[in-house]
């Protein structure tokens, strides 16, 4: 089939064409629409609030997603290094990048040194809890 064979075909089946378009974007459009309030009182939004805060808190706490994180953060910082590095910049920009550049190596080894130093007091404490029920009162539940 030609362009022209294309073209022609097109403009005599325009009308059912748009037809079969507008349908399409009707049957999206339903997929797509929010869903219907799900609370009816302010305290069910604050508890799915709180419980949605607390799941997202544990992921950052996971150990595995800050190493990413902080992967993540240092290949950004050296891809704007690198990207600097390739900027043709006058002296005085490159002398400001320059100090930059030894702040933040600073600052880098001020932070392991005191992360080291605070190492010991970053540690959890394990703590045994053990029920304080008598057997009488357990007995009486």
């Amino acid at each position: 089939m030609t362009s022209e064979d294309f073209e022609r075909f097109v403009k005599e089946n325009r009308e059912e064409i748009l037809r079969i378009l507008e349908e399409e974007d009707d049957e999206e459009r339903n997929d797509f629409r929010c869903p219907e309030p799900r609370f009816t009182s302010r305290e069910e939004i604050r508890d799915s609030f709180s419980r949605m805060t607390t799941e997202i808190l544990k992921v950052m706490a996971d150990e595995e997603v800050q190493k990413h994180f902080f992967n993540g953060i240092t290949e950004f910082v050296k891809c704007m290094e690198a990207a600097v590095q390739a900027m043709p910049l006058s002296d005085d920009m490159k002398e400001t990048v320059e100090q930059a550049e030894k702040t933040r190596d600073r600052t880098m080894k001020t932070a392991a040194k005191t992360g080291v130093k605070n190492t010991a007091l970053s540690k959890l404490e394990k703590v045994n809890i053990t029920s304080k029920l008598k057997k009488s009162d357990d007995k009486d539940e």
